[in-house]
């Protein structure tokens, strides 16, 4: 078993995550990676993350890649989904080298740093399987945060779809964790109902406060500007949300629609068939995190019209720059947004429901404070509140550990 260390002192956890930024994709898990770094404040942090698209893969050499930064230490490996037998287009054979390789990087790690004080897995598939094997071999503990939005019957990519070997490593390590660490109180909720009655935490993800936060505009107010930042995933509502701004313009509004992060010219085009004015919205494309940023501190409002959110890091990014939200009553929205920092649509999935929140926010803007939005969000969502939140959960585990 580890050798668990005093609890105020600082401890070697491994974090195996199922998401994390990469050479090939730097937005993979961004916010993984800034959960790493706020617990890397207290503990030595060890990273493993072995990258499961297969159609990125399919394009990669198989290698390892090692970062290290202070009291945080990053190994990537990408895993060859070339071969023999069609292993590019055989699941079963892709994740039994998968595995091989996890359960070996994992091994390596051991035999050059000796046993982790704990586990942390960052969402359960594909890496859970080596919490679960090091839990039955070594006898350590581990802790699972849960970010993914597929836990409710007919979501996008939900659980109940998904494989058996996919439902049944969720089952095995929702029920086998230590403690169990979701984004949001609906996340949480959603996993107690679809897949394994547990006890739950909740902690929410990061905003680097550094960079998101509250300018004031000058005198000469520039016209009034609302930004999405998202990917423009079908879970996003892309053509709602369009739609929801071709109305606006339709009903007598007047301003600016900035999109940032799409990643084809798709929802574009779609905006010129619909009579959007071009000078009127614009697609940023992808983007550095930096730049979001940028983009928040120029922006008077955010919106976000998902058909479902386990958090939203982009909303929560927003509210810490001081923007008030149009956003649907969904998910976990109503966890981060209320009457002093948003305005709800008044129906779900109905574009002229989101075309009149918008509306509403634009009028009545000089009603929101937006440092007192800034300074509230900031409180809540910067490094050290959730390194602390992340070291009680680690404490509380360890403490059960020695009872």
């Amino acid at each position: 078993m580890a050798n668990l260390r005093s609890m105020n002192s600082r401890m070697r956890i491994l974090w195996l995550c199922s998401w994390y930024p990469h050479d090939a994709d730097t937005f993979d898990g961004d916010f993984i990676e800034r959960q790493a770094r706020a617990a890397a404040s207290l503990h030595t942090i060890d990273v493993i993350h072995v990258v499961q698209k297969r159609e990125l893969l399919h394009t990669e050499q198989p290698r390892v890649v090692q970062k290290n930064e202070h009291n945080l230490s990053v190994t990537i490996v990408y895993v060859s989904n070339k071969g023999l037998f069609r292993q590019a287009a055989h699941t079963v054979l892709f994740n039994l080298r998968y595995y091989r390789i996890l359960l070996k990087t994992i091994s390596n790690y051991i035999h050059k740093e000796g046993m982790p004080d704990l586990v942390h897995l960052q969402v359960p598939v594909k890496m859970g399987a080596g919490a679960l094997w090091l839990k039955k071999k070594y006898g350590i503990p581990f802790v699972v945060t849960e970010h993914a939005n597929r836990y409710h019957n007919g979501d996008w990519e939900a659980v109940s779809d998904a494989s058996f070997l996919f439902r049944k490593l969720t089952h095995s390590v929702i029920k086998q964790t230590d403690a169990l660490v979701t984004v949001s109180q609906y996340l949480g909720e959603a996993i107690n109902t679809y897949v394994q009655p547990k006890a739950f935490t909740v902690v929410p993800n990061v905003v680097d406060t550094s960079l998101f936060t509250y300018h004031p505009f000058a005198a000469a107010t520039p016209t009034f500007r609302f930004l999405h930042v998202s990917n423009l995933a079908p879970v996003k509502n892309p053509q709602l949300m369009m739609d929801a701004v071709k109305l606006f313009f339709d009903n007598g509004g007047d301003a600016e629609f900035v999109f940032t992060g799409n990643l084809t010219d798709e929802w574009k085009l779609y905006a010129q068939a619909i009579g959007i004015p071009d000078n009127k919205v614009a697609f940023q494309g992808e983007v550095p995190y930096e730049h979001v940023a940028k983009e928040m501190k120029q922006a008077h409002a955010f919106f976000i019209f998902s058909k479902s959110e386990t958090f939203s890091c982009a909303a929560a990014e927003a509210l810490c720059c001081g923007l008030p939200v149009a956003a649907a009553r969904v998910g976990a929205l109503p966890e981060l947004l209320n009457t002093s920092n948003a305005v709800f649509a008044d129906a779900t999935n109905d574009a002229a429901a989101f075309a009149r929140s918008l509306m509403q926010l634009q009028q009545t803007y000089h009603l929101f404070n937006r440092s007192a939005i800034a300074a509230n969000a900031s409180a809540l969502y910067n490094y050290n509140k959730i390194a602390e939140q992340i070291n009680s959960v680690y404490k509380t585990v360890i403490e059960k550990k020695r009872k």
